[in-house]
């Protein structure tokens, strides 16, 4: 899934009264993995290996798409 598409599937499943929360959260976070994420890689790159790097990485990444497409969610929206 792309930034886009995981932008939309959380603003359609908030509220009217949650969308500006969830959007300014989603961007604020965004924005904070662009400006850490190549700091703390390079960081990791320069005191351990790349394969551990790597791991390290994807270790976020397999949490939040295990989220995505195995937690349940609270769709407010279902009629």
């Amino acid at each position: 899934m792309s930034n886009p598409t995981l932008q939309d599937f959380a603003a359609s499943i908030s509220t009217a009264h949650q969308l500006p929360i969830v959007l300014a959260a989603w961007v604020s976070t965004m924005r904070l993995g662009q400006a850490a994420g190549p700091l703390a890689a390079g960081l990791l790159l320069d005191t351990a290996s790349t394969a551990t790097t790597i791991l390290i990485g994807a270790i976020p990444v397999a949490a939040l798409t295990m989220a995505l497409t195995l937690g349940p969610i609270d769709n407010p929206k279902q009629t």
